[in-house]
């Protein structure tokens, strides 16, 4: 008699212990869904289907983690070294700062800028411009030389309904309009800046900042 309802009594402490482990999982199901893309259009979809979505979009952003931390390696270490530090080559003269050039190269940008130490805003100006432009920044590089500062940016073009020409030609129009105070397009040319051919394979700019 005594066993049947120590038995008996079990049954409702089994089921409390089951709804609230149902009710756990199901917040943790919403959780889930709640950090998934769009998904407020989402909620209609089954349990499985959230965890294959969450599955798919959590791969998706390992691989982009990934992807941007080989391209930030191949910018910073694939680089070759001078054989003279650029102290060794004339400096340009103060009247003739700044400059800058643009290169593109598929969806990556790299833009070179030569400024005085008085005018180091230019810089802060130019990363701002990227990020308006939908740029990603991977790297900005700088290294201080008497009264000059090279600068570096690598940045990835990321608006996918511009084609890459036209936006590549777009930001450069506008950063250049910015330094120069012209509406001439950047040259790819380094003659037509003076800046040496050698800074953009060469390491350096020793101060490397992530962005």
């Amino acid at each position: 008699m005594e066993g049947s309802s120590r038995h008996s009594s079990t049954r409702p402490e089994r089921k409390i212990i089951e709804k609230n482990r149902r009710c756990q999982m199901k917040t943790l199901y919403a959780m889930l869904g709640s950090l998934l893309p769009n998904h407020n259009s989402k909620e209609t979809m089954s349990v499985p289907d959230k965890i294959t979505e969450a599955t798919n979009y959590i791969k998706s952003l390992q691989k982009s983690l990934e992807e941007k931390k080989e391209k930030r390696n191949r910018l910073m270490g694939g680089t070759k070294r001078l054989k003279s530090c650029p102290c060794n080559s004339p400096m340009p003269s103060s009247s003739n700062l700044p400059r800058i050039e643009i290169k593109g190269n598929g969806p990556a940008l790299e833009v070179a800028l030569i400024t005085g130490l008085d005018n180091q805003f230019i810089f802060y100006e130019i990363i701002r411009m990227l990020h308006q432009e939908n740029a990603d920044v991977v790297s900005a590089n700088f290294s201080v030389v008497g009264n000059v500062i090279f600068h570096v940016v690598h940045a990835e073009m990321g608006n996918s309904n511009s084609p890459l020409t036209s936006e590549a030609a777009r930001i450069s129009d506008r950063l250049n309009q910015f330094v120069n105070g012209t509406s001439t397009c950047t040259r790819t040319s380094t003659r037509n800046f003076g800046i040496e051919q050698e800074l953009w394979d060469s390491d350096v700019f020793p101060e490397v900042w992530e962005v």
